[in-house]
This record gives C-alpha cells, sequence and structure tokens, in this order.
C-alpha cells in the first residue's frame, strides 16, 4: 500500500487499494490497477520490440547458390541411376529406378531454385528480406513458447497447427497396413484434421 494523489480530485495521502477517494469517490484501486497494467504492457512490447530489431540485425544475407554443387548432385544420381537401371532385370524395377532419379533430380533442382530466389530477394531489398525471416524467426519462437506452456500445463495441441481442439478418432485403413491397427486411438485435431499417435 501507498500513499498517493487522487487523479480526479487531487487529494493528498489517499491510499493506493482505496476503492473510493474520501473527498470525491473516485475508484483509486482501479485507477491504479489500470496504470500497472499498462506498465506492464508498455514494457513487454518494448522487450518485444527490442527483441525483434536484434532479429532483423542477427539475420545473415544469403550468398548466391553455386550451380556447380547442384550439378554434382545431379551426375551423382544420374551415374548411380544407370549403375541400378542395368543392375535390375525387369521392367518394373526400372520403372522404379527412373522414378527415384526423376523424384531426387527434381528435388535437386527445386532446392537450387528455391534458395536462388531467396538469393535474389535479398538483393532486391535485403532490409525487407531481414523484416521477413525475422518474422518468420519471432513467429516461431512464440509457438515454441506457447506449446512449452501447454506442455507444462499437460494439455494436448496439435502438433501441425497448434490448435487445442484436440479429439479422439481411430486410425482407420490405410493402404500400406490395410486393416491392421485400423481401430488404434488417435488424437484428431478439429482445425485442420491432422491425426497423429497420443503421447505415452
Amino acid at each position: 500500500m501507498a500513499l498517493v494523489k487522487c487523479p480526479e480530485c487531487g487529494k493528498e495521502n489517499v491510499s493506493s487499494t482505496a476503492t473510493a477517494c474520501p473527498q470525491c469517490g473516485f475508484n483509486i484501486r482501479e485507477y491504479y490497477e489500470q496504470e500497472e497494467l499498462l506498465r506492464q504492457e508498455e514494457q513487454e512490447a518494448a522487450w518485444r520490440k527490442e527483441t525483434f530489431e536484434r532479429r532483423v540485425n542477427n539475420v545473415e544475407i544469403p550468398k548466391e547458390p553455386e550451380m556447380g554443387g547442384y550439378i554434382k548432385i545431379f551426375i551423382v544420381l544420374s551415374v548411380f541411376s544407370v549403375i541400378c537401371w542395368f543392375g535390375v532385370d525387369n521392367e518394373v524395377q526400372q520403372g522404379l529406378v527412373l522414378f527415384a532419379w526423376a523424384s531426387l533430380t527434381w528435388l535437386d533442382w527445386k532446392m537450387y531454385s528455391q534458395n536462388y530466389e531467396e538469393y535474389e530477394e535479398a538483393l532486391k531489398d535485403a532490409q525487407a528480406y531481414k523484416y521477413k525471416i525475422a518474422r518468420r524467426q519471432q513467429a516461431e519462437a512464440e509457438k515454441r513458447e506457447i506449446q512449452e506452456e501447454l506442455d507444462e500445463k499437460g494439455i494436448p495441441y496439435c502438433p501441425k497447427c497448434g490448435s487445442t481442439h484436440v479429439g479422439l478418432t481411430t486410425r482407420g485403413y490405410r493402404i500400406t497396413t490395410g486393416f491392421i491397427g485400423a481401430s488404434e486411438t488417435m488424437n484428431i485435431c478439429q482445425k485442420c484434421g491432422h491425426k497423429w499417435y497420443p503421447k505415452k
């Protein structure tokens, strides 16, 4: 408890916990509780701003990806696929080899394309790129904080979208395993539909 001045009428030496000023009836306790809440919110906002600025300053501008490394991966994949191709003796296995080669080659090219697009974006506007990456990092950090808090409280949440609207369902039929284990209990997110096994 502290002695304060009434913000409404200016009367001195009024208790900060008084529900009513003895002179004008103003709710002093509610006023100073709101003031304290606003002060804490301002401190939280300042801390978050400072943290965000540090994230921005720590973001590194990506270097131009070298095509040579991706070409080497492509060559290794091609040579290995040719060896596998001649090592099998039926069309089904050859088709699987061809499918694997095409998939891995596409992933290799996709990785190069994404890295080059990111490089071009940073080259065009480095500051905007830094802010974009910092916002992403901050969102991920806040998501982790929420998940850690939910873990401590024992509240289940969707590992995909973070929603706490979780229900129970059965696994159901799968192409890989058929009806084996189809009646096993699983969590299901009511928001995105993702299914996962409960933590043991």
